[in-house]
């Protein structure tokens, strides 16, 4: 073995000048000495030969040392194949499955978001650094009250965050359900953005939406503020309310309800 390990290492320089682009090599054994033969790619040859390998090694070491000088030098001389380079358009630069986020208002939560996957894109396209999120498998966001009661649910399909110059904005698309559940109030559509900079949420789509002070409403085009307190629709159509309310018929929140209602 170690006439092995000094033989390799007295070859070293023999492959040490050698480059890919030198073709096929082959080695030849003849009795104490061996031969490395390049062919090129116009048919030429030439020979590098060592003449004292392993002068007192038997054959069958030679053999076996010859043997591993050709795989090394054939694996050094193989071409690099051609790998495409990622398209970051069409690939995530990150994935994050069962995604959950929470913030906190001193010491009661604000909001939270959960979606079952989050892909992040970033790529540079014309000059500008493009970049943007999708959530995935479902889109949910849940705002709360300063006294930390739930007040407002939204639920989609997906969702896009897309921040390109340092222009923010949130879009929330496939069977969007808006719920507030202080004012008793349900509204959906396909599609609402939120413009965080104005703080409201709205949309050009139909709506349908249904109140407990106001009844019934739908039309195209809605506009209201974060929590989903004070909706407008702004062409409504075949829409109905109350002109009058039984008194004792009062709603409650179900979702922050911890007792019944005292009547006086």
């Amino acid at each position: 073995m170690n006439q092995l390990q000094s033989a390799l290492r007295n070859s070293a320089a023999i492959l040490k000048g050698l480059t890919a682009t030198e073709g096929s090599p082959r080695i030849h054994c003849n009795g104490r000495s061996f031969a490395v033969i390049l062919s090129d790619s116009e048919g030429s040859s030439r020979k590098i030969r060592h003449k004292r390998f392993f002068p007192f090694a038997s054959l069958r070491l030679r053999m076996t040392a010859a043997a591993l000088i050709l795989f090394l030098f054939t694996a050094c001389t193989q071409a690099t194949p051609d790998i495409p380079p990622i398209d970051f358009e069409q690939v995530p630069m990150q994935t994050v499955d069962s995604m959950k986020a929470v913030t906190f208002q001193h010491e009661n939560r604000s909001m939270e978001m959960t979606s079952s996957r989050l892909e992040r894109y970033s790529y540079e396209k014309d000059s500008t650094t493009q970049s943007y999120e999708l959530y995935l498998g479902g889109f949910c966001v849940k705002g709360y009250t300063e006294t930390g009661e739930l007040e407002t649910r939204l639920d989609a399909d997906q969702a896009k965050h897309i921040t390109t110059q340092g222009k923010e904005q949130w879009m929330a698309y496939g069977n969007v359900v808006i719920v507030n559940y202080i004012k008793g109030e349900r509204m959906e559509t396909d599609t609402v953005y939120w413009d965080k900079a104005e703080k409201k949420i709205y949309t050009n789509n139909y709506v349908r939406m249904e109140s407990q002070d106001m009844g019934f409403m739908q039309g195209y085009g809605m506009t209201t503020d974060e929590r989903a307190g004070n909706t407008i629709i702004h062409r409504p159509f075949d829409s109905f309310g109350y002109l009058e309310r039984d008194s004792t018929n009062l709603y409650q929140d179900t979702i922050n309800f911890i007792g019944p209602v005292q009547r006086f």
